[in-house]
């Protein structure tokens, strides 16, 4: 798997605050930094790179969580925070009518402090001698270690004196020797540190000339994560959605990794870059709604997936007259009830809800909604039961956010059937609610 993360300081450039203009093209990222020692929430500042600037774009509250927007021209994030390292990755928004989007991302971050720890060298430790310089000489010892795991890490340590300019560089092997030693000269030493998935380390010792007896450095190292992939998941909420995600490579295979509520934000760590599709299914079947192919880059790129339920036909909904299709009217669509029901079936509500999304986006279109019944007992009380189908459908396009004005509605109870009341069969289809849809 490759990963890649830019780590890096943009100290040396202008920082300046975002301009009023991005406020119309941003998304919104959420969460929180912590360290990774402690899992502690972190005050951090956020800045942006956009065109060569660096902007500043907010800071965490005092409990460490950030809500900010951030704008979607921007080519780099950076979180810092006082006393540890700052974090920069790369960032893609590869659809730029994403913005308004929201998405929820964490980074760790390790504190300047905890990277670097030196203590006096316990006897017994294995340790191995790879260079000396002098009989009697104060040894200095050293291990790597994954800043959250803990555990020994192979790594290649390089060690150069300043005053010489001798550089000695020392391979640890977790498995076989964790311990090194450095018979080392009493003077000022610059350290790197690399291990192969890990952001490498720099800095320097300076020996003390009166300290005796060995000593011990560990040098804790962050693992690098990268890419990531945010995810914002959008479906109606009488939905129960399964996403299914994979790289498109020789073995194809499908990896569900959410299925239904709440999980709406999603944030995956060293994702494969490249190719990748995505697809939503209705959960327990095979429908698809939706398959999409996008790319991976490396760093954070944010993707915002929105399942638009196209007007299901099924033996309870029946679309009379064109399908419904974004940016398209649903035109005629007849809703089924039981006997002497006016409650909305599940199938029902799925409709209602792809009807008021085109509704939601097209403020200028109204819908039209007549109640029916069969010609089963009283006349009057048939009249009653088609005014109840036509003012429940009413209601639930309202709670969807549909204006009321958008609305109009009416009630014909048996009068004017699709079908002759003979059978079953037919006044199942009397026992009904008509939708219409019009553009102006």
């Amino acid at each position: 798997m490759f990963s890649f993360l830019l780590l890096w300081t943009l100290c040396s450039m202008p920082q300046t605050t975002a301009p009023a203009s991005f406020a119309s093209d941003t998304i919104s990222i959420y969460g929180s930094c912590w360290d990774v020692a402690t899992g502690v929430d972190l005050k951090v500042n956020v800045t942006a790179l956009v065109d060569g600037k660096k902007l500043n774009v907010g800071s965490s509250n005092e409990n460490g969580i950030f809500d900010l927007p951030i704008p979607v021209a921007a080519s780099h994030l950076t979180f810092e925070a006082r006393g540890y390292r700052p974090v920069s990755t790369a960032m893609f928004v590869p659809d730029k009518n994403q913005k308004n989007e929201r998405f929820k991302i964490g980074m760790t971050m390790i504190a300047l402090d905890s990277q670097l720890i030196g203590s006096p060298y316990k006897p017994g430790i294995k340790k191995t001698d790879v260079a000396a310089n002098g009989d009697g000489a104060v040894q200095t010892h050293f291990e790597v270690r994954d800043a959250y795991m803990n555990k020994l890490l192979t790594a290649k340590i390089c060690l150069t004196f300043v005053k010489s300019g001798q550089t000695y560089c020392l391979n640890t092997d977790s498995a076989s020797a964790p311990m090194v030693s450095f018979v080392g000269e009493l003077d000022d030493v610059d350290l790197k540190v690399t291990a192969d998935g890990f952001e490498s380390y720099h800095g320097g010792l300076k020996i003390d000339p009166g300290r005796t007896g060995d000593y011990l450095y560990q040098v804790k190292l962050l693992k690098i994560v990268s890419p990531i992939l945010a995810l914002t998941l959008n479906s109606p909420d009488s939905l129960n959605v399964e996403y299914f995600i994979t790289q498109n490579d020789s073995s194809g295979t499908w990896l569900p990794f959410v299925k239904g509520k709440p999980w709406t934000d999603i944030m995956l760590k060293n994702v494969k870059p490249g190719k990748h599709t995505i697809k939503a299914v209705l959960a327990g079947s095979k429908t698809v709604l939706l398959e999409e192919n996008f790319n991976v880059m490396p760093g954070l790129n944010f993707r915002a997936i929105h399942v638009d339920i196209p007007l299901p036909k099924s033996d309870n909904t029946v679309v009379s007259a064109g399908n419904h299709t974004s940016g398209r009217s649903p035109d005629n669509v007849t809703l089924y009830f039981d006997q002497s029901s006016y409650a909305l079936r599940t199938k029902t509500k799925l409709t209602l809800d792809s009807i008021s999304g085109f509704l939601t986006k097209m403020p200028d279109s109204r819908v039209r909604v007549t109640g029916h019944t069969d010609n089963v007992g009283k006349h009057a009380l048939n009249v009653s039961l088609s005014e109840y189908r036509a003012r429940v459908v009413a209601n639930y396009l309202r709670q969807k956010g549909i204006e009321p004005q958008q609305i109009d509605f009416n009630w014909k109870g048996p009068d004017s059937p699709v079908a002759v009341n003979d059978s079953e069969e037919n006044k199942i289809k009397n026992r009904r609610v008509e939708v219409q849809v019009f553009r102006k």
